[in-house]
């Protein structure tokens, strides 16, 4: 999808009263694409760090340190967050919720950053089984003396592609100016 650019007009409008008080690098739930002014869309777009120095200031390289492609140089550019299709989760800061803490990644290359805003995992769908009893028969039915040894199994797999709750798309914005 393009994007809409800005006309002078637009970039002129004044911010509403509430958007003027979120300092820079709040990141904001948002309805479609036409962002207000001095807003950035959340994914995972490099910037210069001169275009945009307080939100550098704010964020600095917690949404990547390490190039994608070769156009990129961290002495002069940063990543805003990509959120896009991620849930987001708070930082566990010592609080002992998020089990995998210290094994987190940074968002733009995949090698460990522990826990740190910024930092993401991977989809995961905690170990566990199922078991049950079978009592084998003849075609299926229960019956007495050795047709009464109880076995095991192991019910087959089942699900979708992930593990998620109900959800509704908004995008994320980051307030950049």
């Amino acid at each position: 999808m393009e994007k809409k650019k800005e006309t002078a007009e637009e970039a002129k409008r004044p911010e509403s009263a509430a958007a003027a008080a979120l300092p820079i690098g709040s990141v904001v739930m948002w309805t479609n694409e036409d962002m207000p002014s001095g807003w950035l869309l959340c994914d995972g777009s490099i910037y210069a760090q001169r275009l945009y120095p307080e939100l550098f200031a704010q964020v600095g390289h917690s949404f990547g340190a390490c190039p994608k492609s070769h156009d990129y140089d961290p002495a002069k550019q940063f990543f805003v967050p990509d959120l896009r299709g991620r849930f987001v989760r708070g930082v566990d800061s010592g609080a002992g919720r998020d089990p995998d803490a210290g094994e987190r990644r940074d968002m733009q290359c995949d090698h460990d950053v522990g826990d740190q805003v910024g930092s993401v995992q991977k989809d995961e769908f905690a170990w566990h089984t199922h078991s049950y009893s079978r009592f084998p028969g003849v075609r299926g039915e229960i019956a007495s003396g050795t047709y009464w040894a109880q076995t095991g199994g192991t019910t087959g797999g089942t699900g979708g592609r992930e593990t998620r709750p109900k959800n509704a798309y908004l995008y994320f914005i980051i307030k950049a100016q």
